[in-house]
């Protein structure tokens, strides 16, 4: 579990949250390669302030909060995860 974190101007490469419980964690001014979140729980996660460029396990974004920018950025991806296909 994962409670009360908060990633502060940072690079990761792929944050694992895979099967975790994520609750109350923030990402500020920070880039992220991979997020991956298959399986996980989330409860107020703040993904606002992170420069995302894949996410992995989308339909476990349940419980974070999101700018529609960044909803944008990753429309093929939300599609994939409802098996769309986009071209």
């Amino acid at each position: 579990m994962c409670r009360d974190l908060v990633f502060r101007d940072c690079t990761i490469g792929e944050f694992d949250g895979n099967d975790a419980r994520l609750s109350r964690v923030a990402f500020i001014d920070t880039d992220v390669a991979v997020l991956s979140l298959r399986h996980a729980v989330c409860a107020d996660v703040d993904l606002r302030g992170a420069r995302l460029h894949e996410i992995r396990g989308g339909d476990s974004l349940k419980g974070t909060t999101m700018t529609i920018e960044q909803i944008a950025d990753l429309a093929a991806v939300f599609a994939r995860s409802l098996g769309i296909r986009t071209d």
